[in-house]
């Protein structure tokens, strides 16, 4: 752990991050201690910073601190547009090195750019949806988690770019694609599952809130989909992740099972009574009810 006094202290943070980057063992933790409103001499650590704006006063005080002209407003000083002009070219050649590098890499890997093209394009492959399973009309009944299941891991050879998992209720939410390692370095592998970078079954613990967060940054960077599960009444625990899915309308994937008001095993508790209309209401969602969704189960 490194503590870096002000947020302003550029140097300061930038070295805590290169000391940070030299961790390869374990986490590392940066505690930058910030005054909020700084430095606005009147106004910073109180409250009156945090919802209002500063009024004319107080914006001149602050500039002169700053050592900025009081009376200029959005003024840009010449040797800034310099030093900024500078970054263009040295930008150029770092994307000229990076396209080298990606033009090396996709003619030794033809397929691997194949199918590069294929994600960045949005486009599904040809009979990707040939092998779903299929239940008749009045056969034995199965539960709407073990179909998702079967299904999942009906399309999941031919979409490599799906992958995901559960927050510790894997088992329960039948998010699991079988005979696919699970992602991470390989020393977190156990009796259970083997790990490698390139696995596809994602771990996310107990934490409902990280695993909606995770979700939201995969899809974002992209070009892969990802899904992630747990029972419909722990979703509030999410709530602030699924929201700004939302609001980002972006293509996350949550797997909400254990939907009935009529869940009877784990009692009250676990009864989702209102949270169906609490995310329907105001979320830019596509909700895919169970059509039983009346029985428990």
């Amino acid at each position: 752990m490194q503590e870096v006094e002000g947020g302003e202290n550029v140097v300061g943070i930038e070295q805590a991050i290169a000391e940070a980057k030299k961790v390869t063992d374990k986490p590392s933790f940066i505690a930058v201690r910030t005054i909020i409103g700084y430095p606005a001499p009147n106004k910073m650590n109180t409250g009156g910073v945090h919802g209002s704006a500063l009024g004319d006063d107080e914006v001149a005080a602050t500039k002169k601190i700053l050592g900025f002209d009081p009376d200029k407003t959005f003024e840009v000083s010449e040797d800034v547009i310099t030093h900024t002009r500078g970054l263009v070219g040295r930008g150029k050649e770092a994307h000229d090195a990076w396209q080298q590098d990606f033009d090396a890499w996709a003619e030794r890997e033809p397929e691997r750019k194949k199918l590069l093209d294929r994600l960045t394009a949005e486009e599904l492959p040809e009979g990707w949806d040939a092998d779903i399973t299929h239940w008749e009309p009045g056969s034995k009944a199965v539960a709407t988690r073990a179909a998702f299941g079967q299904v999942l891991n009906d399309v999941a050879p031919k979409l490599p770019e799906l992958w995901g998992g559960s927050a510790d209720l894997a088992g329960s939410n039948n998010t699991t694609i079988k005979g696919v390692k699970s992602f991470g370095p390989p020393s977190i592998s156990t009796s259970d599952f083997e790990a490698d970078w390139y696995g596809r079954v994602l771990h996310f613990g107990i934490r409902e809130h990280a695993m909606g967060a995770i979700l939201s940054g995969i899809v974002l960077h992209g070009p892969t989909r990802a899904f992630g599960g747990t029972f419909l009444q722990f979703s509030d625990y999410m709530r602030p992740a699924v929201r700004l899915a939302s609001l980002m309308d972006i293509d996350t994937i949550y797997i909400w099972t254990h939907d009935s008001i009529g869940l009877g095993e784990d009692g009250p508790t676990h009864q989702p009574i209102e949270h169906l209309a609490g995310l329907a209401d105001g979320h830019r969602h596509h909700l895919h009810l169970d059509p039983r969704f009346d029985r428990p189960r």
